[in-house]
């Protein structure tokens, strides 16, 4: 609850401007709202309720990328051999300015691809993440990685 607080203080703009989603796995919400609220969990809840703050469970942002790998089809085995598996990095950055995404991908014969480019449409940096790796796998498939 404290890092919440403190983020709200510090990044006040965002908080203002924007509807915030904490993802945790402990029940915060029951917890600010129960009845047994002690004298600086009060003070934090006064401070936090001038702000558009949703909490959810953690599990709901896992739950996204296992939805998308059950979904992603695979048209081989995937090989235990090292020397024959390619590795595939991802990048990303999300601001104010816009948002950035970085990939690399090297092949079991040492080539290296990068590819870099900005995102067209407004993300946080968890939906930067998830747009670099969909674009790293598209990358990986399309050279039959």
């Amino acid at each position: 609850m404290l890092v919440v607080v403190v983020s709200a203080w510090k990044l006040r703009p965002y908080f203002q401007s924007n509807p915030i989603e904490v993802l945790t796995s402990t029940p915060l919400r029951t917890i600010l709202h129960g009845p047994c609220q002690s004298g600086r969990l009060v003070k934090w809840v006064i401070k936090l309720t001038g702000y558009d703050i949703e909490y959810k469970s953690w599990v709901m942002a896992t739950q996204i990328l296992a939805d998308f790998f059950t979904k992603l089809q695979v048209s081989e085995a995937i090989s235990e051999d090292e020397n024959k598996t390619s590795k595939l990095f991802v990048e990303w950055s999300s601001s104010r300015q816009g948002c950035g995404v970085g990939i690399r991908l090297e092949t079991p014969t040492l080539e290296i691809m990068e590819q870099s480019f900005r995102l067209l449409f407004p993300t946080f940096n968890n939906e930067a993440e998830y747009e670099a790796l969909i674009d790293g796998l598209c990358l990986a498939k399309g050279i039959n990685a």
